[in-house]
């Protein structure tokens, strides 16, 4: 191979200037390289080099054999999760797009909505006529500053209201000193909790909510790590939390650590057989019926 520092094949040095022949699978290394190469030499060589390969196995020493069966092994193991993680990845950036079409698409032409007025007319005995114009049961002053609101807030209301969000009343959860990045509301309906950037998540009471709309618990799951997922379980009393770490927890419904997943292990070649997340967490759903 006109290596300087030597070459070997399964672990076996070769002599300069000596020809020493090449079958499928055969692993070689260069010097003290930690890089290994597996000889592919294409399907007709493999079929016409069968009897060749197995004549020069039973010349090796069986040590020999299984350790390049092993080198090949866990390189054909490590081909296939680098093509699984590829497809994974061209899914989700599929995915992605979809989305971000979809949103563009809601938010280019946002409907619009224009109060429809009833005129009515009615003459007392007097023969004077006194004229009462009414929206749908209101004063037309009254129609015309909600048609004033709605012109000057960008289409902000036309929208909520396209999407059958209610807008008649509205109250500012004031508390994060950061973006929030996370809403989950429990199933009841009774209960909310929240994550933001500055790591924390709070929890909020609708039935014990005073007017100060405070919190009722705050905790910092992992210090340090933004909290980018949130979700009840479908009872209710379990609260999934996806920091940006690898260790998602799960939560009781005061806020109490039950749960915390560990740490996997990534120097596995099959990410598969490892129990937790090897990378940061960026989301967390529960499951809507277990």
């Amino acid at each position: 191979f006109g290596s300087a520092q030597g070459a070997s094949v399964n672990g076996r040095p070769l002599k300069a200037g000596v020809a020493h022949p090449l079958a499928q699978g055969d692993v070689v290394k260069f010097g003290q390289s930690t890089r290994l190469y597996t000889v592919d030499l294409g399907q007709e060589a493999v079929s016409g080099s069968q009897a060749e390969e197995e004549e020069l196995r039973a010349q090796l020493p069986s040590g020999f054999s299984a350790k390049a069966d092993a080198r090949r092994e866990a390189v054909h193991s490590a081909k296939a999760v680098g093509q699984a993680a590829a497809a994974n990845d061209d899914n989700r950036r599929t995915r992605e797009a979809e989305i971000a079409a979809m949103t563009a698409s809601m938010l280019a032409d946002p409907p619009t909505w224009t109060p429809a007025e009833t005129k009515a007319e009615t003459n007392d005995q007097g023969g004077q006529g006194r004229g009462a114009e009414t929206t749908a049961g209101r004063p037309k002053r009254a129609a015309a500053q909600d048609a004033q609101l709605y012109a000057g807030s960008a289409g902000m209301e036309e929208r909520a209201r396209s999407m059958g969000l209610p807008v008649s009343h509205e109250v500012a959860m004031v508390g994060h000193a950061k973006a929030v990045l996370a809403v989950a509301i429990d199933p009841s309906g009774g209960r909310m909790a929240t994550g933001s950037l500055d790591g924390k998540v709070k929890l909020w009471d609708f039935g014990g909510m005073d007017k100060s709309h405070k919190a009722f618990k705050e905790l910092e799951p992992q210090a340090g790590y933004s909290i980018l997922g949130l979700s009840w379980s479908p009872s209710g009393d379990r609260l999934l939390v996806a920091p940006s770490s690898v260790h998602p927890a799960v939560l009781d419904r005061e806020g109490n650590e039950l749960v915390r997943f560990v740490r996997g292990d990534m120097y596995l070649a099959d990410a598969a057989h490892t129990k937790g997340h090897t990378h940061p967490v960026t989301g967390g759903q529960w499951h809507p019926s277990e």
